[in-house]
C-alpha cells in the first residue's frame, strides 16, 4: 500500500496517509500538494496540529542485500531493498591487497558505508517524516 506525507497548515508533520485519502483531501481542496520528491507530500489546509506516533528507520544490512524501511508499530510506510554489487567479494579482495593504512590492511564494509549513507539520506527527510 502507497502511504503519502502530510504536513500540517503550519508546516509541522503529520502520520502519513493512504493514497486514496490523499486524492480525497486534493479533490475536495481540504489539502495542496507540497511536493513530490523526495516523497509524494501533501499540505493540510485547515488543520494546524495533529497527533503523531513514534516512526522508525530500520536498516537490515546482509551480505546479499541491505534492506531499508520506516515503519510505526502497526503501519510499514516505506521500504526499499538494495542489491550489492555482483563482484563485491573480487573488489574487497583486491582492496585488502592494494589498501595499507599503517602497515594494517583497511578495507571499508560496504554494508557500513551503505548504512551511513542512509542515515544522511533520513536526514535529509527528517523534515516530511517523524523518524
Amino acid at each position: 500500500m502507497a502511504y503519502v506525507a502530510v504536513l500540517s497548515a503550519s508546516g509541522k508533520s503529520l502520520m502519513p496517509t493512504t493514497a486514496y485519502k490523499a486524492r480525497k483531501l486534493l479533490k475536495s481542496g481540504r489539502a495542496k500538494i507540497y511536493s513530490y520528491r523526495p516523497l509524494f507530500t501533501i499540505q493540510m489546509q485547515d488543520r494546524e496540529e495533529g497527533t503523531t506516533q513514534p516512526i522508525e528507520m530500520k536498516v537490515d544490512t546482509g551480505a546479499q542485500y541491505i534492506g531499508v524501511s520506516v515503519c510505526s508499530e502497526k503501519h510499514e510506510y516505506w521500504n526499499r531493498r538494495y542489491d550489492m554489487l555482483p563482484n563485491e567479494k573480487e573488489m574487497h579482495d583486491e582492496a585488502r591487497k592494494t589498501a595499507v593504512t599503517e602497515g594494517k590492511n583497511f578495507v571499508i564494509a560496504p554494508h557500513a558505508l551503505i548504512t551511513a549513507l542512509m542515515a544522511i539520506i533520513a536526514r535529509k527527510i527528517s523534515g516530511l517524516l517523524l523518524l
